[in-house]
């Protein structure tokens, strides 16, 4: 695939992370994503970096298109994917795959799946404790610990479609 054929974008999703911008990309806008697009700051040179072969396996189009976020995972780079819907019960999938050395296709590894009985409109984060931020339908984002999967639910309700996480590295580089 050639850098001009990438089309869609996940939406209003980046992450920078390694002095690069990244974007989930796919070729068309009714494709799956397949890659993620990166825009290195300092070289200002766009590259293209695989998602794991696998990481869409299993998806029936007709049951609707899984939503991928990119986002950091213990400062790796790593895809929320979301299947909408499975099944003859309607349940939603999330899994989550990192990138466990930059750049290196074989190193991505599935992190952890997560089976929901309850809809979930996305999934946009994670806690400095590893635990991911899901928007429930009725608009309330609820805490998963996803190795117990265990949800908590919070304060925050409503705001689903202006609300986002944004990772903070404190520093004391200066910027001119």
């Amino acid at each position: 695939m050639r850098l001009a054929n990438l089309v869609g974008f996940g939406g209003y999703r980046s992450l920078c992370l390694y002095g690069a911008i990244h974007w989930a990309a796919s070729e068309s806008l009714d494709h799956a994503y397949s890659s993620i697009l990166t825009f290195d700051v300092a070289a200002e040179a766009f590259r293209e970096i695989p998602m794991p072969h696998d990481c869409l396996d299993g998806i029936d189009l007709e049951e609707g298109m899984p939503c991928v976020f990119i986002n950091n995972y213990k400062n790796k780079v790593c895809l929320i994917v979301h299947f909408p819907n499975f099944g003859t019960g309607g349940g939603q999938r999330i899994h989550v795959w990192v990138m466990n050395e930059y750049g290196v296709l074989s190193s991505w590894a599935k992190q952890f799946k997560l089976v929901l009985r309850e809809k979930i409109q996305r999934s946009f984060g994670f806690t400095r404790y590893r635990d991911i931020l899901l928007v429930k339908d009725d608009g309330k984002v609820v805490v998963c610990k996803p190795e117990k999967m265990e949800f908590k639910s919070t304060a925050l309700e409503g705001i689903a479609e202006r609300f986002d996480v944004v990772n903070l590295t404190k520093s004391l580089v200066w910027f001119d």
